[in-house]
């Protein structure tokens, strides 16, 4: 009866176990997605198809993840037709490698915790969002954007110290409780009225831009059917022309070339 109990309690923890590392899996990480499918083969093999001793499993029990000390063994294993797990536990040297099971759970254990609690009330959070129509969810922006932040930044930034980890856990939906409290939007913290005078103002300067360029190209093209008036007299490079001669075509060529620049001096 006691080795049935004890069985039966094995059989519990590999459970518990293999729900924790489904809830820590890394959805982008194509490894992490492989070692679970592992964990979840060795899972049905050790709960259906492995013959326990009572020494295996008092052994198991004594560990604080049974499950994934079995992988290790299971790693090692050479045998063909057998899975001695006594053995392969001396073999890896688990009494030193890994952690032993206490009734007070380690911080490691509370923080593992945590991380499962926040995967659940997250989603949670969205499965309760679906039932809701586009205009709900339209309402619910703000909420849902402080949901996802909060849900982000709790598992993938914020170093839980050992001393918080009781006093969070004692909440049934830490999510929630962080996600009601946090970051205000940036226009109640700051005053953000100069920024926006600066960008009405960046306005007006682009719009004046487009009309100083436009003014620009009208000024140009009238600068050229002037100098189209005076014939066939062509601008050089380096000088009006080879030579002046009085009133000639050359005069009226600079002249016409001068207003033409004092023009766009003034409107530029």
């Amino acid at each position: 009866m006691i080795e049935q109990d004890a069985k039966r309690l094995l059989m519990e923890r590999l459970d518990e176990c293999l729900k924790v590392h489904a809830d820590m899996l890394d959805a982008q990480n194509i490894g992490s997605i492989y070692e679970l499918q592992g964990l979840s083969e060795l899972h049905y093999y050790l709960k259906v198809e492995h013959v326990f001793t009572p020494a295996e499993v008092e052994a198991l029990l004594s560990f604080q993840d049974p499950l994934d000390v079995a992988r290790w063994c299971w790693e090692e294993n050479n045998h063909e037709h057998s899975f001695p797990i006594c053995d392969l536990l001396k073999e890896i040297d688990a009494e030193q490698k890994f952690e032993h099971f206490t009734s007070e759970a380690s911080a490691q254990d509370k923080y593992t915790l945590l991380m499962k609690r926040l995967g659940q009330n997250y989603f949670a959070y969205r499965e309760s969002l679906m039932s809701r129509d586009k205009e709900s969810l339209i309402e619910k922006a703000a909420e849902i954007t402080a949901m996802q932040e909060a849900y982000s930044y709790l598992t993938t930034k914020f170093e839980f110290g050992d001393e918080m980890l009781d006093d969070v856990l004692a909440l049934e939906n830490p999510l929630k409780y962080f996600a009601d409290r946090w970051l205000l939007p940036v226009s109640d913290v700051f005053d953000v009225d100069m920024d926006i005078r600066e960008n009405i103002a960046g306005i007006q300067i682009a719009r004046n831009t487009c009309v100083r360029e436009d003014r620009l190209f009208l000024s140009w093209h009238g600068c050229k059917m002037r100098l189209r008036k005076c014939g066939n007299v062509r601008l050089r490079r380096n000088r009006y022309a080879n030579s002046v001669h009085g009133n000639g075509p050359e005069t009226i060529l600079r002249w016409e070339v001068y207003r033409c620049l004092m023009y766009l001096y003034q409107r530029i």
